[in-house]
């Protein structure tokens, strides 16, 4: 057979692959585009926040300094949290698919070994 023979194929499922005691099946992947969107409303809401804070003390006596430093510092903040985030999830994509990679290329070598 291939390089993935039937009894070497991974638990289908997400919690066939939590169960996988060998951990040739990664969830990282499975759970990434959530995590990812997840990260990504969390920053924008939360952003959203200090910005609305940061316009409502721009006429409030002497708290105005900082309501400007807010409404003009959480723009660029939000991009640089949302470019980190999107960082370590391409991260995590590019070591997952070296991990398949290498998983691939191991069993194919393994199973030309077995067969001669």
């Amino acid at each position: 057979m291939g390089p993935m023979d039937d009894h070497d194929a991974p638990p289908a499922g997400l919690f066939g692959t939590l169960l996988d005691l060998s951990f040739d099946a990664l969830i990282t992947p499975r759970l990434l585009r959530m995590l990812y969107t997840l990260a990504m409303t969390c920053i924008s809401g939360i952003a959203a926040v200090v910005f609305w804070f940061g316009w409502s003390i721009t006429g409030a006596g002497w708290w105005s300094e900082l309501g400007w430093v807010l409404v003009v510092g959480t723009p660029p903040l939000w991009l640089a949290a949302l470019v980190l985030v999107r960082v370590v999830a391409e991260y995590l994509i590019v070591q997952h698919k070296i991990s398949t990679d290498l998983t691939i290329i191991r069993k194919a070598l393994t199973s030309g070994r077995d067969q001669t």
